[in-house]
């Protein structure tokens, strides 16, 4: 399931011993979902004020560990999981992106997962304007990997939940 923010996909994919399989629109989705699950949510268009949106496959200069950061996004994690949004934290085109809708959907899709058992930093990068800091998170039913992205201003700019390692 994939919501369009304002930096990258916050993609609501669990993680399936099945491949996922490409999409119409040419993006990857889960072959199986969490049961229950609402279908795919409709993709905006990537792009930010300041051009094309980072791909989460993007690259840019290493950043170490910030843990105030990492307590940040380990509380956004839950707060996506619990759909208890405080918007005052978003960029303006994350918080247009992340509709009521799309964040009970998402809410939907992610309390299933449980609490994590782990919430590790994996690694941290500059790309442009942005700070990207990516998680490895443990949780009863698997490993995904919690991408948490802010603007210069600190503001959330995105977050993107996935099965597959960061490159």
């Amino acid at each position: 399931m994939m919501l369009v923010a304002a930096l990258f996909i916050l993609a609501l994919v669990p993680q399936s011993a099945t491949p996922a399989s490409p999409t119409a629109s040419g993006s990857a989705s889960p072959a199986s979902a969490v049961p229950s699950a609402p279908g795919p949510v409709p993709a905006a268009s990537p792009t930010t004020k300041h051009g094309p949106a980072a791909s989460p496959a993007a690259t840019g200069t290493p950043i170490a560990e910030n843990p105030a950061v990492t307590a940040r996004a380990k509380e956004w994690l839950h707060r996506t999981q619990t759909g208890n949004i405080d918007r005052t934290q978003f960029d303006a085109q994350m918080n247009a992106a992340l509709t009521d809708a799309k964040i009970k959907q998402a809410a939907a899709q992610l309390a299933p997962l449980g609490d994590p058992t782990e919430f590790a930093f994996e690694k941290g990068m500059k790309v442009g304007v942005y700070t990207v800091y990516i998680y490895r998170v443990t949780v009863p039913t698997g490993i995904f990997y919690w991408w948490f992205g802010l603007d210069a201003d600190h503001k959330i700019a995105g977050m993107y939940l996935r099965a597959t390692p960061p490159p």
